[in-house]
């Protein structure tokens, strides 16, 4: 009897976790990126496309990179990347690799030569008119988010807040938000689960 009901309930947590990643892929996809306005931007940096050549965008995220004499940005948020073309009088401005910025422009496409097929934005970029700063990165910092290597275990934890930007860790994170959501949703739905809080 035990058996019978462990496995009845094993077999349904495997097809919710089943159905949570198939969310999760889905979530991620062109079609279904939030848009999130916020008072500070008005597209996230996995958002841009074709469609939106010529229309003015502003964006907030971590700079990921720079090229050519930070003639290219790259802002990073958790929802993409986008390639910022730089004019000559911000280039001086431009702060360390992992602060915080707002980018203020207007979408273009690529020139032929520059399109990267194997990025989702990586038919356009933004043209900045204006870029500002709204978190410098400590000059110390002790890793970067583009950093492939492991990170040392006592490092990561002393650098918490850091450590969690990185790529692996955004998606356990949103992994298991989602399964936990889909998991509550069916034992409320399915089996008249009732969740009791204390209050001490």
């Amino acid at each position: 009897m035990f058996l019978s009901v462990f496995r009845r309930h094993a077999s349904r947590t495997l097809r919710i976790c089943s159905s949570a990643r198939s969310i999760l892929s889905t979530y991620t996809t062109e079609n279904n990126l939030r848009n999130l306005k916020t008072s500070q931007r008005t597209h996230t940096c996995g958002e841009l496309r074709k469609r939106d050549v010529g229309k003015f965008v502003t964006l907030c995220g971590w700079l990921y990179s720079t090229r050519l004499s930070c003639a290219f940005l790259l802002i990073k948020d958790a929802y993409g990347i986008t390639q910022v073309l730089v004019d000559k009088s911000f280039r001086k401005r431009v702060p360390p690799s992992d602060s915080v910025i707002k980018v203020e422009g207007n979408v273009r496409l690529r020139p032929e030569k520059d399109i990267n097929p194997a990025m989702p934005t990586g038919f356009i970029e933004v043209q900045a008119n204006n870029i500002e700063v709204l978190g410098p990165v400590l000059a110390d910092i002790p890793f970067f988010m583009k950093d492939i290597t492991p990170i040392n275990e006592h490092l990561g934890l002393k650098y918490r807040y850091l450590h969690l930007r990185r790529p692996e860790f955004q998606r356990n994170l949103r992994f298991r938000s989602t399964f936990l959501l889909m998991l509550r949703k069916y034992l409320c739905e399915k089996e008249g689960d009732v969740t009791i809080i204390y209050y001490f």
